[in-house]
């Protein structure tokens, strides 16, 4: 699909919810070949009465359909995404988006917890003087 709510829109609210874990990376330079345009950071998004709809204007959607804020927009990269159009390149049109995890996610602090608290303790063993023996 190269609808916007489906692929920019998805990318935005994980990328959201992840806040700050994970980053799109840009891969525009991998592949020179490739007859490709930029993801979208705006797009229209219809109601179900087949009306265009505004985040603040219809409850019956949910928000996460609606693109960004300009402000948003700015930090999440959305321009990182990858469109290639079927007229572009003789084949179907695909979405391409490529993350990078860089820290632990906000649903796994529980275990970053853990781990940390046991890297704490190897590190004090290690560090600590060796027991006397008898």
């Amino acid at each position: 699909s190269l609808n916007p709510v489906e692929n920019e829109a998805v990318m935005a609210t994980a990328l959201k919810l992840c806040k700050g874990a994970v980053e799109l990376l840009d891969c525009s330079d991998e592949l020179p070949g490739l007859r490709r345009t930029a993801g979208l950071s705006t797009w229209k998004v219809m109601a179900k009465s087949g009306e265009w709809a505004e985040a603040s204007e219809d409850n019956s959607l949910p928000s996460s359909v609606f693109p960004p804020s300009p402000m948003e927009s700015v930090n999440l990269h959305l321009e990182r995404c990858t469109r290639v159009l079927p007229h572009h390149q003789d084949t179907g049109g695909f979405f391409i988006a490529v993350l990078l995890k860089t820290d632990w996610l906000p649903w796994q602090n529980k275990y970053k917890k853990k781990k940390n608290s046991s890297k704490e303790k190897l590190q004090q063993n290690l560090s600590a003087p060796p027991a006397p023996q008898s």
